[in-house]
């Protein structure tokens, strides 16, 4: 079956044999070439970007089909959906319904499961070509991950797995994730007995530690625990605070991990003080640094986009030194003859520091997941405005 906006060519022969599966989408290219559970399987996704670039997606090379390979059968579909999902979070992936089908003939149904990253950004730009969004918060990445709950004719629910491979990293740290982090159903009917019989949320929280120590909470917040004013922005003054910082915290605590800007004098003073700390740059000011460089050199809007948000982002979120480098030699060779003054700029002011803020650095260090200082940056402008400054 096709659909309006594809062609699709679908050669099926017996399960012994391949089966070639060619889908062509206007912003995108897809080859799926696929077999049996037990042959081997080749997947390879393809991404056009506004510049006419093509993106590879490459997964962690590991297939999930056999982890869904059970003789396990199901009562109803949402039995058999709550243990697709509870299968996948122990995986660290997440699913989602795609569709639901109805046998015309027997009346069943088939309840196809996709991961949370299925589908593509739909673009709600004039040119259908140029889909790239900035600063999208979309999870969608044209993920090829299937299984379908199919209800047999004797009222039996099975789950049989239909593509195995993600073409995307999956959940690195558990927290900030709803559906890694949630409460259970254990959980929660603990949560509100101890409302019931008024126990103070902090006793709750306590609890629940108790209650279920293995299991991941999500209790974690962040807050501010000190504020400094310091007459210059220099490595003495950057010093004089960190040490304060340090005599609030107990011998043997020392932090994982410290996300600012790229400040000279915190560069240097960070090391004084916590020098077995490992110093991270928060994204998000990057990113708007090399757009303000881009926008300069080339002017037009989807060009700026395809630097920032592609190719630029591809150095940023590689997920090894090797994918990096290759991602950055791609960049200078683009961009080099076009605009040499950002291949310069980028160079000697961003990547001398790539070990502060490259995916493939930073993922060795435990900072669950947080490269941004939002939080603190309004914080600072409340009280800039409180002291009218």
């Amino acid at each position: 079956m096709s659909e309006p906006w594809s062609r699709q060519v679908n050669h099926t022969a017996k399960p012994w044999s391949r089966r070639v599966d060619h889908t062509v989408r206007p912003w995108s290219r897809r080859v799926n070439r696929m077999s049996g559970p037990w042959f081997g399987r080749v997947h390879i996704w393809t991404m056009v970007q506004p510049d006419g670039s093509h993106n590879n997606l490459v997964g962690d090379e590991i297939y999930y089909s056999s982890k869904f390979i059970s003789n396990r059968s199901f009562s109803t579909r949402q039995e058999a959906y709550k243990w697709a999902k509870t299968v996948a979070k122990e995986n660290r992936f997440d699913l989602c319904v795609t569709s639901v089908r109805t046998n015309p003939v027997s009346l069943l149904k088939v309840v196809y499961i996709g991961c949370d990253g299925t589908g593509g950004y739909r673009c709600r730009m004039k040119d259908p070509a140029k889909p790239l969004r900035k600063n999208t918060a979309s999870k969608k990445c044209l993920c090829t991950f299937r299984l379908k709950i199919k209800e047999e004719c004797d009222g039996v629910v099975v789950v049989q797995p239909i593509t195995g491979r993600h073409n995307h990293r999956l959940i690195v740290y558990r927290d900030g994730h709803t559906s890694q982090t949630a409460l259970d159903d254990e959980q929660k009917e603990y949560v509100l007995d101890q409302a019931r019989a008024q126990v103070k949320p902090g006793k709750i929280r306590l609890g629940l530690h108790v209650h279920s120590p293995n299991k991941p909470q999500p209790v974690g917040k962040k807050f501010t625990i000190a504020y400094a004013l310091v007459e210059t922005e220099t490595t003495e003054g950057y010093t004089w605070v960190l040490e304060k910082l340090r005599s609030l915290l107990s011998d043997d605590v020392v932090p994982n991990a410290i996300v600012t800007d790229r400040e000279q004098g915190l560069i240097a003073a960070i090391p004084i003080v916590f020098l077995n700390t490992y110093h991270l740059f928060r994204t998000f000011h990057i990113y708007n640094a090399v757009e303000i460089r881009a926008r300069e050199a080339v002017g037009d809007d989807d060009q700026v986009n395809a630097i920032t948000y592609g190719r630029w982002a591809k150095v940023v979120d590689a997920g090894t030194e090797q994918q990096m480098l290759r991602a950055w030699d791609d960049l200078q060779v683009r961009w080099s003859r076009r605009a040499p003054g950002l291949i310069i700029y980028i160079a000697e002011t961003w990547m001398v520091h790539r070990e502060n803020f490259c995916r493939c650095y930073t993922n060795k260090v435990t900072h669950f997941g947080n490269t941004a200082t939002s939080r603190v940056e309004a914080a600072y402008a409340v009280l800039k405005d409180w002291l009218s400054i």
